[in-house]
């Protein structure tokens, strides 16, 4: 008798503790899945690789992920391409997602150049934008837009991907080099399709 008590008051302080822990850390930011913002898209305008005016507009009320690579490179864009082809091919279905890929070349990268670039990663060109425009313009929406690396010398361009949301909010940056971080971006994408 004096054992069967001891058990059902073991398990009901193990459960009021339970219950309190719950109550009290529920909304804990700690366990909390929501995403950062870390900053607002500016307006911008560039072309896609249909030699077309593509506009910042066409993003408002999708998900996207931008990154920033340039056709000749033989070193991480390869890779890059490969992870942005792989989510391009996940997501391709849903058309509330869209990824952008901006050539930091674009004395090289025309569109034309882009387009058989597309073509290489079997993008529909109509979700997954390739895009070029005046070193300037590029510039500037790197760094002072995406707040990534300065793309002035294209070899030294930013290898993260960038994860905007339909208010064009930045929410995430993720090294588009490690395995991990993009198994994450891909979490993410999805956290916030649920927020739509």
């Amino acid at each position: 008798m004096l054992k069967s008590s001891l058990v059902v008051a073991f398990l009901l302080i193990v459960f009021g503790l339970f219950t309190v822990r719950f109550i009290l850390f529920r909304d804990s930011p700690l366990e909390s899945s929501e995403l950062a913002v870390y900053g607002q898209v500016p307006d911008f305008s560039l072309i896609d690789s249909n030699a077309n005016e593509f506009s910042s507009n066409q993003l408002k009320g999708k998900i996207w992920v931008a990154d920033f690579i340039f056709t000749k490179c033989a070193g991480p864009c390869l890779a890059m391409s490969q992870k942005m082809a792989e989510f391009h091919k996940n997501f391709q279905k849903d058309d509330r997602v869209r990824m952008i890929s901006v050539s930091v070349d674009p004395s090289r990268d025309s569109p034309q150049v882009l387009d058989a670039y597309a073509s290489r990663y079997g993008a529909d060109t109509n979700t997954w934008y390739f895009l070029t425009g005046s070193s300037e313009a590029i510039h500037k929406l790197a760094f002072k837009g995406f707040k990534v690396s300065s793309v002035e010398d294209s070899i030294n361009h930013s290898t993260y991907f960038v994860l905007v949301d339909q208010k064009m909010q930045i929410r995430g940056y993720y090294d588009g080099v490690h395995q991990e971080k993009m198994s994450q971006l891909s979490k993410d994408i999805l956290s916030l399709l649920e927020e739509i």
